[in-house]
């Protein structure tokens, strides 16, 4: 019921809104047909969403009147009053709902309509025109973004196109248009450097694709001057396309990784640059191997950490219930020492109520029943000791209990434990051992040198 309280400003409002930006900025008859017919519905549907929400807040009203033990006692005498009351609100709120989603459905309609309408100018040219319609959508996701950004790029307003081209998501496909109009607008700097940034680090996709061959195409004045780490830089990436190559599109593989070595070359020896690669790889190897030598050594003291953890949790889980056994047994001596006073106190009062010639019947029959309860309490506490005291301990008890599971869980998981930690470790050698021979096949069939 909370939301319909809500939905009338919220759905009036809407369409008044959509309403207001129209007429603020009118257009021809033809072109917005189909939206002041989606709007006259809108309004339609609201007037009748309000007309709803009004009866259905008339009816809780009326119902609030049968709340409490006096509207119980009015809902005694007027049931079928009560039951028609309710009928109503639960007829309200499911004819509130539909309204609402019909409001939705027309609202989502009319934001098509006005995107369409933009469309429309934009592929005639009217740029400006384009950008005021589009404006008008409310939900703009990527594409209204997109179109927006590019009327403006197409009116030559590249600041404010790079801006809209911002708020889309950020993938490297909706880079590449930050990149067009960087270009476009001769920030050739700017463009290459969100070319980079689409293909570090490389990882093979289509627009990567795309942004690799377009930094190579890319060339103005002072590209070396602002970029004097450029070749090294396409370097790399044309090594990592290298490697992602490899498995399925060989000889690519080797075209890319040749490419690779003459951009690092930069008129050097390619196949000595390529050796120092292979040497670089060799040498990822080895480090990758003392690491998982250093964390197999790690593993097993993190193993020891975990057991004098263990060990320490059931020795304080020991202590603690010690502790508590000791304070269980005190609270029982003194239980039963209360137990005893309680009879001793009813009997005495018992004794004293038989001697008085002037007490009442009833009395004495409350402290015999009184001495009866407090001896039953006594003989309970007196046969269940045991019982008494494993309620106080029997948390301190459990947790004794867990941690020496716990504890065992650690004995027979020894292996697991140490190989889980240093497995991220054995991959990592894994792969570089994989990077290196895959580099070595890469410079012998590129520069037909085979290294020993």
């Amino acid at each position: 019921m909370k939301k319909f309280k809500l939905t009338p400003l919220r759905s009036i409002v809407s369409g008044i809104a959509i309403a207001t930006v129209l007429s603020i900025n009118p257009i021809s008859a033809d072109e917005t047909s189909d939206i002041e017919r989606l709007e006259l519905k809108l309004l339609e549907v609201e007037r009748s969403l309000l007309s709803a929400e009004l009866e259905n807040d008339d009816a809780i009203k009326a119902n609030w009147e049968f709340r409490g033990i006096k509207g119980w006692m009015k809902g005694w005498f007027k049931g079928s009053e009560k039951k028609a009351i309710r009928k109503l609100m639960n007829e309200k709120s499911q004819e509130i709902d539909e309204l609402y989603s019909d409001t939705q459905r027309i609202e989502s309609g009319i934001q098509a309509e006005v995107f369409d309408v933009g469309y429309g100018f934009e592929k005639q040219g009217e740029y400006e025109k384009a950008i005021e319609f589009y404006k008008k959508v409310t939900q703009k996701d990527d594409q209204v973004k997109l179109r927006i950004g590019t009327c403006y790029q197409a009116l030559k307003n590249f600041k404010e196109a790079i801006t809209w081209y911002l708020q889309m998501s950020a993938t490297d496909g909706n880079y590449l248009y930050i990149v067009d109009a960087y270009w476009e607008s001769e920030g050739h700097k700017d463009a290459i450097n969100w070319l980079f940034r689409i293909l570090e680090p490389y990882s093979g996709n289509d627009a990567e694709l795309k942004a690799l061959k377009l930094i190579e195409e890319y060339n103005y004045d002072n590209k070396s001057s602002d970029f004097q780490d450029f070749n090294v830089r396409l370097s790399d990436i044309y090594l990592k396309k290298s490697l992602s190559l490899y498995a399925d599109f060989f000889k690519e593989a080797v075209q890319d990784y040749k490419k690779a070595m003459t951009l690092r070359a930069e008129g050097g020896s390619a196949t000595s640059v390529s050796r120092d690669v292979v040497r670089y790889y060799s040498r990822l190897v080895q480090e990758a191997k003392d690491v998982l030598d250093e964390k197999v050594e790690e593993a097993y003291h993190h193993y020891e950490y975990l057991l004098h953890e263990a060990e320490d949790n059931i020795r304080d889980a020991e202590h603690a219930f010690k502790l508590k056994l000791q304070e269980a047994r005190n609270d029982y001596r003194w239980a039963m020492e209360r137990a005893k006073q309680n009879v001793r106190e009813a009997r005495r009062n018992l004794r004293a109520l038989r001697e008085n010639p002037n007490a009442a019947p009833f009395d004495i029959e409350q402290a015999q029943t009184r001495v009866h309860n407090f001896e039953r309490k006594f003989n309970y506490l007196l046969n269940n000791e045991k019982e008494f005291i494993e309620n106080e301990v029997r948390r301190y008890r459990i947790r004794v209990h867990e941690e020496k599971a716990a504890y065992d869980r650690l004995i027979h998981s020894r292996e697991r434990i140490i190989s889980d930690y240093i497995e991220p470790y054995k991959r990592k050698v894994a792969r570089s051992e994989m990077e290196h021979r895959r580099i070595l096949e890469l410079h012998s069939s590129a520069f037909d040198d085979i290294i020993r």
